[in-house]
This record gives C-alpha cells, structure tokens and sequence, in this order.
C-alpha cells in the first residue's frame, strides 16, 4: 500500500514508527502533566499564598482593634461623668480616624478580592508560544522533507524526474 503513494508514502514509512513510539507518547503525556502541575503552581498556588498572608495580617489588626475597643468600653464603664465628657470629645477624634482606617481597610481588601489581569495573560501566553513552537516543528519537519525531496531529484535521472512530477502536478 505505501509503495502506491510514491515519495509520500516512502516518507510516512518512515516517519510513522518514529512518531507512533510508546515511549515518545509517554514523555510527551508525561510532560504535559507535569508542566501542567508547575503552571497551576506558579499561576495559581503562588500568587494565592500572597493574598492569604496579608488577609491574615489584616484579620490580626481588626482582631487587635477589637481588642482595644472592648478595653475602652470596659474602662468607660468605670468612669465619672466629668471623665466620659472628656473621653467623648478626645474619643470623636479618633473614631474619625478610625472610620477612615477602616475605609482604607475595605479599600485594600476589595482591591486583593479582585483577580489581577497577568493571571489571565499569562496562560494565554503560554498557549501560544506552545501554538509557535509547533508550528515552527511542522515549518522545520517540511523544510527538511523539501530538502530531501531536491536531493533525490538531483541524483535520479531526468527522465524519471520528469515522470513522477508530471504525475503529481497532473
């Protein structure tokens, strides 16, 4: 059958055992799962890490602010009325500043909550380099099988030549 298809069937005689090898199958399986298991870590686990340290930071300082809150109204609970007058005009002060640490707090945390743009790009990109690459193999595969093609025409006799390209251009 493959002496039917002339040069191509020649070439896929060839080229066939070499790219149906278990053991090529195999690395290839075996490489995907494994730069697919480096992908997810690098993307994925790494960034995620991050983003779990400083939410934990942040639960630390509302936990202290907790705290100090709960310290005050314990000691307000002791207080005269001369010393809760003055406590609530030095404390307005600071539950403005408070308020405004707490909308930067809310800021930052809605900021951490959303997923950054690189995390979409890079396996985007990762994808088409693989996409490139493959295409440069076939590029590549078929330059060679041209080359090969140019040499076997330069040693056959012209004849023959001449026989088997008016074949394939017919």
């Amino acid at each position: 059958m493959w002496n039917k298809m002339g040069l191509l069937g020649t070439s896929l005689q060839v080229v066939l055992p070499l790219v149906m090898n278990p053991l090529i199958w195999f690395g290839v399986v075996a490489g995907a799962f494994i730069g697919w298991g480096f992908l997810l870590g690098i993307v994925f686990v790494l960034p995620f890490q991050k983003n779990l340290g400083e939410r934990e930071a942040q639960l630390d300082h509302w936990s202290a602010l907790n705290q100090q809150l709960q310290q005050l109204t314990m000691d307000n609970r002791s207080m005269s009325q001369v010393e809760l007058k003055q406590y609530i005009a030095s404390n307005e002060e600071a539950a403005a500043a408070f308020s405004e640490i707490q909308r930067r707090l809310q800021e930052r945390e809605i900021r951490m909550s959303e997923t950054p743009i690189y995390f979409v790009f890079i396996p985007i990109s990762v994808v088409a380099i693989a996409f490139g690459g493959v295409v440069l193999i076939f590029k590549a595969m078929n330059q060679r099988a041209l080359t090969t093609i140019e040499h076997v025409m330069e040693l056959a006799p012209r004849e023959i030549v001449y026989e088997v390209v008016g074949g394939i251009l017919r």
